[in-house]
C-alpha cells in the first residue's frame, strides 16, 4: 500500500498570497432566548441581531449589518 500526503502552504514571498480571500469570520452565536406570553420566541445573537419566531410561522429578523442594517425583515409562512 502506498500512502501519499500533500501539504501546501503559502509563504509571504508567494506572489499569489495577496490574492487570497480573507479568513471567514465565525457566524454569530445565540446569546439569549426569550419566550413571550403571546408565544413569540425572540433569539438574541452576539452580533446584536434579533430573530423573532411567531406562532403563525412568520419570522422577523433585525439586521445589524449589510444593506438592511437597522431594519426588520419579515417573512410570512408562505415565504413572502
Amino acid at each position: 500500500m502506498v500512502r501519499l500526503s500533500f501539504s501546501y502552504a503559502l509563504v509571504s514571498d508567494d506572489p499569489t498570497s495577496s490574492v487570497l480571500p480573507p479568513k471567514p469570520t465565525p457566524p454569530p452565536y445565540e446569546v439569549s432566548r426569550r419566550v413571550l406570553a403571546s408565544g413569540t420566541v425572540l433569539r438574541y445573537f452576539s452580533d446584536g441581531s434579533v430573530c423573532a419566531y411567531y406562532r403563525n410561522a412568520n419570522v422577523s429578523v433585525l439586521a445589524v449589518s449589510g444593506e438592511h442594517a437597522g431594519c426588520w425583515l419579515h417573512t410570512n409562512a408562505a415565504g413572502n
